[in-house]
């Protein structure tokens, strides 16, 4: 309220009543119960002002193209962009990603999911990192990374993409040309490599996190027996000493009494080391049974690795779908392994 006032001949002035001021709560916003100063976001999202309300929007939208104007986007709510994704820009997300428009060698990462209406391409620097799933139109010369399923509709072209889940790249031409897949639950598509023979290669069935695993835990074995050659050296010379019948110094046999003490340590450091290999081993061995499934053709050069095996594709097929066994790769055209089945070792 107003404060009193007076003319200059001393009548008292009163002031008139101030207006209610309205609150700006909009969408997902309201006042803080402590502070009325204070605006509170009730959900993650953007930050927006509409006349004199403010809301919050959970999601972040941009009318056209994500270049200089609009610099890099890190929103803590879903993103959809209208138009393009310039080359050189970055777009990250909390949630979700939709573009309407192509995207240019940018760098996408979402928490959610990644919707590319167009495609993804340019000389190679662009990458989608997303722990949803990914669909995308087409997608080339680019990596694609993701924990759930990939789906492109036409074709992918000398990409690296790498999935957790199932590539499919069925539903327009359905493409896969160059590039490495590597899809730990399996592959469909309608037709890998090219009439040109384009080394193209496929990997799927196996469990890079357990592999790794594994291969830290072998590792970590190798420098154990290491370590106990080269006590078991150092206590073999100090028994052709004793043996010898000469004297152990004190010094000697400290250091014999430390040396015995670690042997056992490491032995049993080996035990536990080895007690968890066979886990480890199952868990490689968790998606073995993807399969590689071709709905229309398949070309020379075209490599398909399923868990530890891998084969080389040497003549064109027509339909097909590619499976582990113990003996070796198998198609559904001859239940014999392939003869030119190997060790992906």
């Amino acid at each position: 309220q107003g404060e009193k006032g007076m003319t200059v001949t001393g009548t008292e002035l009163l002031p008139k009543p101030g207006n209610a001021i309205t609150r700006p709560a909009g969408n997902n916003a309201s006042p803080d119960p402590n502070d009325q100063n204070i605006m509170l976001a009730d959900v993650d999202g953007h930050v927006m002002k509409k006349g004199n309300t403010i809301i919050v929007d959970p999601v972040f939208i941009v009318k056209e193209n994500v270049d200089f104007a609009t610099g890099n986007i890190d929103s803590d709510s879903s993103v959809v962009v209208n138009g393009d994704v310039k080359a050189g820009f970055k777009i990250k997300a909390k949630y979700d990603v939709e573009i309407s428009g192509f995207v240019e060698d940018a760098e996408i990462e979402a928490g959610g999911d990644v919707l590319l209406k167009a495609g993804f391409g340019g000389k190679g620097d662009g990458i989608i990192k997303a722990k949803g799933k990914v669909y995308a139109k087409f997608c080339e010369n680019q990596s694609v990374i993701s924990e759930q399923d990939i789906v492109f509709c036409e074709y992918i072209m000398h990409c690296r993409v790498e999935t957790k889940g199932k590539l499919d790249v069925t539903e327009q031409k359905g493409l896969i040309i160059g590039g490495e897949i590597f899809a730990q639950k399996g592959v469909e598509a309608n037709i890998i490599g090219n009439p040109s023979y384009t080394p193209t290669k496929i990997i799927t069935g196996v469990n890079r996190e357990a592999q790794e695993k594994l291969e830290e835990k072998k590792a970590e074995l190798k420098t154990v027996q290491e370590k106990q050659k080269s006590i078991e050296k150092a206590l073999e010379l100090m028994m052709a000493k004793k043996l010898a019948k000469k004297e152990l110094t004190d010094q000697d046999k400290e250091l014999f009494a430390k040396l015995k003490k670690a042997k056992v340590q490491l032995v049993e450091q080996e035990k536990d080391i080895q007690g968890g290999f066979k886990e480890l081993l199952e868990e490689t061995k968790k998606y073995k049974d993807a399969v590689v499934t071709i709905n229309t053709a398949v070309y020379p050069r075209t490599f398909i690795r399923i868990y530890d095996r891998q084969v080389e594709i040497e003549e064109e097929y027509p339909t097909i779908e590619f499976k582990y066994t113990d003996e070796g790769i198998v198609n559904d055209r001859d239940s014999a392994p392939d003869k030119k089945t190997e060790n992906a070792d």
